[in-house]
């Protein structure tokens, strides 16, 4: 289903302010696949919105299809709801004024893959002035990664708590960036953090 209607008016509204999107951000391209207080939202090219909402389509099943963008994340003092994904950074950049970005060092990424929520003074000054301007919500951290050879910034997910902030990832993506980014030793000691134990986070963070 497109996300369309009152319902979600208020929604991607909420979206557009929050994370800083301009009105160039292709809604009628958004869309979930369940009706739950707040489903995952996806985004699908502009040929597939067209397919499905031709009328002879209408009895098309669809499996799987879109990049997920968003997902719900509990958080009582959260305004925003949603959790932005790591998948759908790349394409969403063009979309937004970054004013959930918050730009971060190499050293910094290997704190926030050591420890599940390192609080803002163990990160610079800047890094930790960034932190404490934003509202408690989802993120995205662009990490300099140009010591391996990255000539664009590693885009990743990132919830800002109450006093700490951490990355969110799921199990997969945990193991990899340990892999890529720590020595081996130290990222073999490291336990994963999954996406699921990422979002229950305790109320003093």
């Amino acid at each position: 289903m497109f996300l369309e209607g009152e319902r979600w008016e208020g929604a991607i509204q909420n979206l557009k302010e929050f994370y800083g999107f301009n009105d160039d951000l292709p809604v009628h391209c958004l869309m979930c696949r369940s009706e739950g207080t707040c489903p995952r939202i996806y985004l699908i090219s502009e040929t597939a919105q067209k397919i499905l909402r031709y009328d002879e389509n209408k009895c098309i099943r669809i499996v799987n299809m879109g990049l997920r963008l968003f997902g719900k994340h509990s958080f009582k003092d959260a305004i925003c709801p949603y959790r932005i994904n790591s998948e759908g950074l790349g394409p969403l950049m063009i979309y937004t004024n970054k004013k959930r970005c918050i730009e971060i060092t190499m050293a910094e990424l290997r704190i926030l893959l050591t420890e599940q929520h390192p609080h803002f003074f163990h990160f610079s000054e800047s890094t930790q002035e960034r932190l404490k301007a934003m509202e408690i919500g989802g993120l995205w951290f662009a990490v300099d990664a140009n010591e391996y050879g990255m000539k664009k910034p590693l885009l990743l997910s990132g919830w800002r708590g109450k006093v700490s902030t951490h990355l969110l990832s799921n199990t997969t993506e945990a193991r990899l960036l340990k892999a890529l980014f720590l020595p081996p030793q130290q990222a073999k000691d490291i336990p994963p953090t999954s996406e699921t134990q990422a979002s229950d986070i305790k109320q003093e963070n």
